[in-house]
C-alpha cells in the first residue's frame, strides 16, 4: 500500500466501515486501485467480494448475499460488525466473467492467491487479470469462428485537402482528422493496423466490429463531460469521435500509451515512450502511438504476463474494397435486417441466417471462417492477388473428389491460431500442445495430397492426355505455388509425439470438451482444453467431465493436490528421458511394496482392509467394508505401529504405509516437475518457429476459404468472372445469392437479370412497380463485385468485372433518432458521403432517393444526385426511382415523353442523354390476374402497380375500392393537365367540369412558397416565370425546381397510370 492507502484504509478501520485483518486490507487496497471495476478475489475454492461491493455483486447477478461478523477496534471502542459478502466457486468463474463482462459491459479485477510455504502463512494475493470485453481470453460467450478484436484508436492532425475535392467544392472548408487503428485479437494474436479519418470512423467500427475500444487517457475528461457539437462547430474533432462510440455503444476504455512499453515504428526503429510530453509523443509516427495504446492495455489487462504482439498487417486504403457502414447493413453482408429494415445485431453474427455470410460459408475450420469474415468486408482491389486466388477456387472446382477430400481432411484440424497464442502466454498444457502436433500432421496431410495432385496433372501433361485449356494450367500453378510455400514443421511434430503419451490425450480429447468445463484443473497439467466446435469434435463424454469439475471443486488449494500426488496426471511417456524413466521404475516398484503391505493386512487382519490416502489426512487402512470394523480396529491398536486417526473409527494410520506414502508423494513431484520442465521446453520450442506458424497458418486459412469458393460454386453454379483495372462491368444473367436461396428453400425460382455498364452507359434509371425486384437487382449487383474481388465466383452465366475501389448504397428506409436523424435527414446524410467520396471507379446504387419530402423537392434532389454523378463523378450507378420524369429532365426536353397505352416507354421514344440509359421491371396481367415479370427490359415503366401490391398485402376491400377511385380520378386530372401543357387543348377542354379557369391553373401549376413554377400565355404561347426568375431543363447542371408537371404534394400523391 502507499501511504495515502494506507492513511485511508487505516482511516475506514477506525470508522467501522471495514474490520482491521490482512484480507481486508488487500481488498481495501484493490477497491482503491480499481474504481468502479467489479473485483473478486480468490480465497480458497472460491472467489468472493467483500463489503460494498458485494452489494453491486449481488444485484448484478443474482448471487445470494450473506453475512460475516467481525470484530472491529473503533474510535469508540471494539465492538462486532456485520458486513455483507458475495461469491462463487472458482469452477464458475468463465460463467460469471460472461455474464458480467460480455452481457453487462463491466470489467472485472480478478484478484488471485500464490501458494504460501506452510499451511501457517497467509496467502499472498495480487492482481492476476483485468478482464475487459476485448481482453476476455476463454473463448465463453464466443463461437468459435468469431473474432473478439480490441482496438486502439489514436488522433492525428487534420488532412489537407487534395486539389480535385478544392476543385469540386471550393466553398466546403471542412478539413477532416486523420486517425490510426491498431486492432488484435488476443484469442489468436491476429493484429492488423490501419490509417484513416474521422469521416470513414463508422465504416471502420462497423468493419471491425471490435469488443473494445480504447483511446488515449488524455482523452478521458472529455469523455465524461460529455459535451460538445459533433455535427456542428466540433464536426471533425475528437468530440465528434467521442460522440460516435457513444451512438454506436462500444465499450470504451482508456489507457496512457507514455506508461507502454518500447514499440517499434514504421521504419523500424525502436523508440520508448516513457514519459513524453504531448509535443513529442506527436512526433511519434500515428501508427505507432495507436499501437502504444493498445499494447498498454494489454498490459494493464494482462499484468505480469508477457504482451506478445507480432508486426500488424497494414492494411492500405488502396488495397482494399472500401464499404461503407450503410452499405455494409444494407446488403446484409453479416448482419441480417428485420421486417421493414430495421436493424439488427442481436447475438453473434457469424452463422446468421439470411446473410451473404451464411450462404456463402462452406470453410470447415474456425481460422477459414474468420478469414472469409475479413475478405466479405473488406475484399481486395489488387488484381494479381484477386486472380490468383481464383486460380486456386479454379483448381477446387475443376477437381471435385479432390475437393471433398482436402475438406474432411481439415476437419480434423484444430483452431491452432488460439492454441499458440494460449502457448505464448503460457496457458497451453500437454493438450494444447498436442493439438499443435496434430494441427502440424493435418496439414500436411494436405500439402501432400496437393503435392501428389500437381505430380500426377504434371506427367499428364507430359504424355499431352488431353491437351490443356490455360486456365487449367494457371490452376496447376497455383496449387504447385501453394506446395512450394509450406515449410516443414515435422521435426516440432515428431518431439510432440515422441514423448506425449497419446492414449491419454485422446481420451481427455472425448472428455472434455466445452470451455465452461475447461478449468477443471491447473492449465499448466494439462487440463484447459476446447475440444469441441467447428471442426467436427466428438461431443462432450459427461461421466468423464463430471469426475474432472468434481475432484477439481472438492480440493482446496493446488497445493494440497500436488502433495498426495493423483493429481499428476503422466501425459508424458516414461522412456521421454533417463531421469523420467526411473522415477516411473520407482513409482513401479511403491505400488509393488503397497500392494505386498495391503495383502499381509488383509491375510493377518480382514479382507476388508485396504490401503488408501485423503486430501486432508494423508495416508490411512480403511477398514470400513470389514467384518465388526470395531474389534478390528482395537486389535490394529495392540500393534505399536498403528495409532488412531483422530477420532475416526472407519480410519486409522499405519506407520509402515505413512513412511510409503511420503515416498510416494516424492515420486510424484519429481515426475510432476520433469513433466513440467519438458512441457516448458516443448512450448520454447514452438514458439521458437512462430513466423514459420504464422505463414502456415495463412496458408491453410487461405486453402480452407477457397476450398469453400469452390464448393459453393460448383453446387449453387457459380461462373468464374474475368477481372480487368478498367472501370466496365458484364453481368450476364446475375443472380443474389441469399434471395435465390431462400426462394430454393420454397421450391420457388429466381429470375436472373442482366447489368452491363460501360464508360460509354455508365448509369442506368431503374423504374418499375413495387414488389417488382427493383431493389433485388441493385443489391445483387453489389454483392456481385463483391464477391468477385473477394476471389470468390458469382452467381452468373458470365462476368467481366472491372475493379471497384468503393461500394456505396442508398437503399431502404429507416432514422436515426439517437443521433437526431429523420428518415429523410439520413437519406440526405448517406447521399452527400456518396456524392463526397465515390470515384470514377466506385459502384453506387441508390433507391428511391428524394422520398420522405414534398414531391417537388424531392424531384430535385433526386434530378440534382444524377446530374453531379454524370458530370462529376461519372461512376456506374444503378438508380431505381419512381420519378419517371428523371428521363425527361436529363434529356433537357420540354415536351411530355410519349407513354401509351401499356404505361411503358420503349426504342426511340426514350430520352437521350450521354451516359445514360433507361431500364424497367413490369407485370404481367391475364383476365384480370397479374404477376411480377421481374425481368429487366429496357425502357421507362410509368406504373407504379401500388394498389396491387397493397392488395397482395391485404389491404381492407374498402381501402382497395377507395385508393382505386381517387387514382383514377387523379390520373384524368394528370392527363389534361399534360394535353393543356403540350398545347394539345384548350382551357375549356382539359380543365375538369365546373372548374374555372384560375382553379384550373391551380391545380397545374400547384404554386407554393419558395417553389420555381411555370405557366402558358395562352395569347403567345410563350412560358414566363411566376416565380423569382424563368428556368428550363437542361443536360448540364441544373438548379433544384419543379417539373412543370408536378402538380401534388407527396411522393405517393402524383398521379400515375396505376391499375
Amino acid at each position: 500500500m502507499t501511504a495515502e492507502e494506507s492513511d485511508r484504509y487505516d482511516e475506514a478501520v477506525r470508522a467501522g466501515t471495514i474490520p482491521s485483518t490482512a484480507l481486508s486490507r488487500v481488498i481495501f487496497r484493490n477497491w482503491l486501485r480499481f474504481p468502479g471495476c467489479i473485483i473478486l478475489t480468490k480465497v480458497g475454492g472460491f472467489y468472493e467480494s467483500y463489503f460494498e461491493p458485494a452489494l453491486e455483486l449481488s444485484e448484478l447477478t443474482g448471487l445470494k448475499l450473506a453475512q460475516k461478523r467481525y470484530a472491529s477496534a473503533t474510535k469508540d471502542g471494539k465492538k462486532s460488525i456485520v458486513l455483507p459478502f458475495a461469491g462463487f466457486p472458482t469452477a464458475q468463474l468463465d460463467k460469471y466473467l460472461k455474464l458480467l463482462v460480455l452481457q453487462l459491459g463491466r470489467t472485472v479485477v480478478v484478484v488471485d492467491e500464490t501458494e504460501s510455504r506452510s499451511d501457517e502463512e497467509l496467502k499472498e494475493r495480487r492482481v492476476g487479470r483485468v478482464v475487459t470485453p476485448g481482453t476476455l481470453l476463454e473463448e465463453i460467450g464466443l463461437a468459435g469462428n468469431e473474432s473478439r478484436f480490441l482496438l486502439a484508436i489514436a488522433i492525428g492532425n487534420r488532412v489537407s485537402k487534395s486539389s480535385d475535392e478544392l476543385e469540386q467544392d471550393p466553398e466546403d472548408t471542412f478539413t477532416d482528422l486523420a486517425v490510426s487503428l491498431a486492432y488484435t485479437d488476443v484469442t489468436t494474436g491476429d493484429f492488423f493496423s490501419k490509417e484513416s479519418s474521422i469521416a470513414h470512423l463508422e465504416d471502420e467500427l462497423t468493419r471491425i466490429a471490435p469488443k473494445e475500444v480504447v483511446l488515449d487517457s488524455a482523452l478521458r475528461e472529455l469523455w465524461e463531460l460529455g459535451t460538445g457539437d459533433p455535427t456542428g462547430s466540433d464536426r471533425g474533432t475528437a468530440v465528434e469521435l467521442l460522440a460516435l462510440l457513444r451512438v454506436l455503444g462500444h465499450h470504451v476504455s482508456f489507457a496512457d500509451p507514455s506508461r507502454s512499453s518500447p514499440v517499434e515504428d514504421s521504419q523500424g526503429l525502436m523508440r520508448s515512450t516513457l514519459e513524453m510530453d504531448a509535443e513529442a509523443r506527436a512526433a511519434i509516427p500515428l501508427e505507432s502511438q495507436a499501437i502504444s495504446i493498445l499494447r498498454r492495455q494489454l498490459e494493464y489487462a494482462f499484468r505480469d504476463t508477457p504482451t506478445y504482439l507480432r508486426q500488424p498487417k497494414r492494411q492500405s486504403e488502396s488495397a482494399y474494397m472500401h464499404i461503407d457502414a450503410a452499405t455494409l447493413q444494407a446488403l446484409e453482408i453479416r448482419h441480417s435486417l428485420q421486417l421493414g429494415d430495421t436493424e439488427v445485431q442481436r447475438g453473434s453474427p457469424v452463422s446468421r441466417v439470411g446473410t451473404l455470410l451464411s450462404v456463402l460459408d462452406q470453410t470447415v475450420t474456425d481460422a477459414g471462417h474468420r478469414l472469409l469474415v475479413r475478405t466479405l468486408m473488406a475484399p481486395s482491389t489488387i488484381l494479381s492477388d484477386i486472380t490468383e486466388r481464383q486460380e486456386l477456387v479454379q483448381a477446387f472446382v475443376d477437381r471435385g473428389d479432390l475437393r471433398e477430400e482436402l475438406r474432411e481432411i481439415l476437419r480434423g484440424a484444430k483452431d491452432v491460431a488460439r492454441t499458440l497464442q494460449r502457448i505464448r502466454r503460457g496457458r497451453g498444457g500437454p493438450y494444447e500442445t498436442w493439438k499443435v502436433a496434430v494441427w502440424i500432421r493435418v496439414s500436411e496431410r494436405i500439402i501432400g495430397r496437393l503435392k501428389a495432385e500437381v505430380e500426377l496433372e504434371h506427367s499428364r501433361l507430359a504424355s499431352s492426355q488431353p491437351s490443356p485449356k490455360q486456365f487449367q494450367l494457371e490452376s496447376l500453378k497455383r496449387m504447385t505455388r501453394v506446395v512450394q510455400a509450406w515449410t516443414d514443421l515435422s521435426d516440432i511434430a515428431r518431439e510432440i509425439e515422441g514423448s506425449m503419451d497419446e492414449s491419454w490425450l485422446l481420451s481427455l480429447d472425448r472428455g472434455l470438451s466445452s470451455d465452461e468445463s475447461k478449468d477443471s484443473h491447473d492449465s499448466e497439467n494439462g487440463l484447459t482444453v476446447n475440444a469441441n466446435g467447428r471442426n467436427g469434435d466428438s461431443e462432450p463424454d459427461e461421466t468423464f467431465m463430471s469426475r474432472w469439475i468434481k475432484e477439481a471443486e472438492g480440493r482446496e488449494t493446488t497445493g494440497e493436490r500436488k502433495q498426495m500426488g493423483e493429481d499428476v496426471v503422466f501425459w508424458l511417456k516414461p522412456d521421454a528421458s533417463e531421469e523420467l524413466q526411473r522415477a516411473h521404475d520407482q513409482l513401479a516398484d511403491i505400488e509393488q511394496r503397497r500392494v505386498k503391505m495391503e495383502d499381509e493386512l488383509k491375510r493377518k487382519y480382514s479382507d476388508g482392509v485396504v490401503l488408501t490416502w485423503y486430501s486432508r489426512h494423508g495416508y490411512w487402512v480403511n477398514f470400513v467394508s470389514a467384518t465388526n470394523p470395531d474389534r478390528l480396529r482395537k486389535s490394529m491398536l495392540e500393534d505399536e505401529r498403528f495409532r488412531k486417526a483422530g477420532e475416526s473409527k472407519k480410519h486409522i494410520l499405519y506407520k509402515p504405509w505413512t513412511v510409503l506414502g511420503a515416498e510416494r508423494d516424492n515420486v510424484f513431484r519429481k515426475i510432476d516437475r520433469l513433466q513440467r520442465e519438458e512441457l516448458n521446453r516443448m512450448r520454447t520450442m514452438i514458439a521458437s518457429r512462430d513466423e514459420v506458424f504464422k505463414d502456415n497458418m495463412a496458408l491453410i486459412e487461405e486453402l480452407d476459404m477457397c476450398l469453400g469458393f469452390a464448393t459453393t460454386a460448383a453446387e449453387s453454379l457459380f461462373v468464374r468472372p474475368f477481372m480487368t483495372n478498367g472501370t466496365e462491368m458484364r453481368i450476364i444473367n446475375g443472380r443474389h445469392p441469399t434471395v435465390e436461396a431462400a426462394l430454393n428453400a420454397h421450391i420457388r425460382p429466381f429470375t436472373p437479370n442482366s447489368t452491363v455498364m460501360s464508360p460509354g452507359t455508365h448509369l442506368q434509371i431503374i423504374t418499375g412497380p413495387n414488389q417488382g425486384g427493383k431493389s433485388t437487382l441493385l443489391r445483387q449487383t453489389a454483392v456481385i463485385a463483391i464477391l468477385a474481388q473477394a476471389g470468390s465466383f458469382v452467381p452468373a452465366e458470365a462476368a467481366s468485372i472491372g475493379i471497384v475501389d468503393k461500394v456505396f448504397s442508398r437503399v431502404g428506409a429507416r432514422d436515426d433518432l439517437f443521433r437526431d436523424r429523420s428518415t429523410f435527414m439520413l437519406e440526405m446524410v448517406e447521399t452527400a458521403s456518396i456524392l463526397k467520396y465515390a470515384t470514377p471507379r466506385s459502384l453506387v446504387i441508390m433507391d428511391e432517393i428524394g422520398r420522405g419530402t414534398t414531391l417537388q423537392a424531392g424531384m430535385s434532389i433526386a434530378y440534382a444526385t444524377l446530374e453531379y454523378i454524370l458530370s462529376k463523378i461519372k461512376c456506374r450507378t444503378l438508380f431505381a426511382t419512381h420519378y419517371h420524369e428523371l428521363g425527361q429532365m436529363l434529356a433537357g426536353s420540354e415536351t411530355p415523353l410519349p407513354v401509351d397505352e401499356s404505361g411503358v416507354l420503349r426504342g426511340e421514344g426514350l430520352p437521350k442523354r450521354d451516359g445514360v440509359e433507361f431500364w424497367c421491371t413490369d407485370v404481367n396481367e391475364v383476365a384480370g390476374a397479374f404477376s411480377y415479370s421481374y425481368k429487366l427490359e429496357q425502357g421507362i415503366n410509368f406504373n407504379s402497380h401500388a394498389i396491387k401490391a397493397a392488395r397482395i398485402a391485404g389491404m381492407p376491400r374498402a381501402f382497395l375500392q377507395t385508393a382505386s377511385a381517387t387514382l383514377a380520378r387523379l390520373q384524368a386530372q394528370y392527363t389534361r393537365a399534360q394535353q393543356y401543357l403540350s398545347g394539345s387543348s384548350t382551357v375549356e377542354e382539359a380543365a375538369p367540369s365546373g372548374r374555372t379557369q384560375q382553379a384550373y391553373d391551380g391545380f397545374v401549376h400547384a404554386p407554393h412558397a419558395n417553389s420555381v413554377v411555370t405557366t402558358r400565355e395562352a395569347s403567345n404561347n410563350e412560358r414566363v416565370a411566376t416565380g423569382e426568375e424563368s428556368t428550363r431543363w437542361s443536360p448540364g447542371p441544373a438548379t433544384a425546381a419543379s417539373h412543370p408537371s408536378s402538380s401534388s404534394r407527396g411522393q405517393d400523391s402524383r398521379p400515375s397510370a396505376d391499375a
